[in-house]
């Protein structure tokens, strides 16, 4: 399967743009649920804000885990309560 190259690619594509992380995100799984027709995808983002450190803020970690996802993951709340444990 070409997915383990190609899901690099695709996050490098997506992120040489100035996002919102929630929307890239949603990038994501559009691109993926397109490209791949599965019966859901289901993202998770975790990434560190510089404006953070920048700003030198020490009450916030500056890292922030966003999630989105399509599909069976919307409907089943149950199976959606299940990736977000596989992400932990």
């Amino acid at each position: 399967s070409d997915c383990p190259i190609v899901v690099p690619i695709l996050l490098l594509k997506l992120s040489n743009k100035l996002n919102l992380q929630e929307t890239f995100g949603k990038e994501i799984v559009e691109v993926l649920s397109n490209s791949l027709d599965p019966k859901g995808v289901f993202v998770q983002i975790t990434a560190t804000h510089l404006c953070s450190d920048i700003t030198d803020v020490r009450t916030a970690s500056g890292e922030v885990v966003t999630t989105y996802s399509s599909g069976i993951y919307e409907l089943d709340h149950t199976l959606r309560a299940e990736a977000l444990s596989n992400f932990k």
